[in-house]
């Protein structure tokens, strides 16, 4: 069936979470699905997700598998969940399960429920994050449910935000996990490790690292971890992931000047 499809133009660019949230004010139906311009949906996800949330009122949001392919449609990967996983992705009331490892839900599988995301409010605009707070809010909240099929395509190549986006995806990661701190539920070791892992992940980012990547990363680990050996340590580690990239970069300049 055909349906009409209003397009909303921006007369600047406003970045993808002011233009996400300028698409989620205008929209009229009972579910939202956020797809990203490189992924796709597969002929059945729109029908077979809607289905699961009106037959289930108490689901926040239904999520399901991806495959990965190229620029010319080959699979790479018929499951991303199980890229990363060795049982498939739980339902159900899983808040600590996905504050743990995020991976198995992607973002374009997801169809949310209107009314939920009224409750939790839009997507955060001051992160690269946005759809990892969205889940964690709306997990924090309701149900999720695995739809167990693969239900969108997802583009694999050089220009795709994941091999771009570089530090700012584990720094936003440290600024989701500083929002939560407060949180009685969650062990604040948890929070901790997870906090350490993005530091490490940050700085083994040598080619995005810079000086105001690093103190943002310091500041914001300082919110969840204000353990002053940690802090010690991670400055030591970025200090040496800057100094190594700094070096890479000389010798590079001497290469081609030579």
């Amino acid at each position: 069936t055909t349906r009409p499809c209003t397009l909303i133009r921006n007369h600047e660019n406003l970045g993808l979470n002011r233009s996400l949230n300028r698409g989620m004010q205008r929209a009229t139906g009972e579910f939202i699905v956020c797809l990203d311009a490189d992924d796709s949906l597969l002929p059945h996800m729109v029908e077979s997700h809607a289905r699961l949330l009106r037959e289930s009122t108490d689901l926040v949001l239904v999520h399901g598998d991806g495959r990965r392919v190229d620029q010319h449609g080959t699979i790479l990967v018929e499951s991303i969940v199980m890229e990363h996983r060795s049982s498939p992705a739980p339902s159900g009331m899983i808040f600590t399960e996905l504050l743990v490892d995020p991976r198995f839900i992607h973002f374009s599988t997801v169809m949310m429920r209107r009314s939920a995301i009224d409750a939790v409010g839009l997507f955060d605009e001051d992160l690269a994050y946005q759809d990892f707070d969205m889940l964690l809010r709306l997990a924090r909240i309701g149900p999720i449910q695995n739809s167990d099929s693969v239900d969108t395509e997802v583009l694999s190549s050089p220009n795709s935000m994941t091999h771009t986006i570089g530090a700012a995806l584990p720094l936003s990661m440290l600024k989701v996990f500083a929002k939560w701190r407060h949180d009685p539920g969650i062990p604040a070791t948890q929070l901790r490790t997870k906090a350490a892992a993005c530091v490490l992940e940050i700085a083994g980012r040598q080619e995005t690292l810079t000086l105001r990547s690093s103190i943002r990363a310091l500041r914001t680990a300082a919110l969840i971890y204000p353990d002053p050996r940690m802090l010690v340590e991670a400055c030591v580690l970025l200090a040496r992931s800057a100094a190594g990239r700094a070096l890479h970069r000389g010798r590079r300049a001497a290469d081609e000047n030579s």
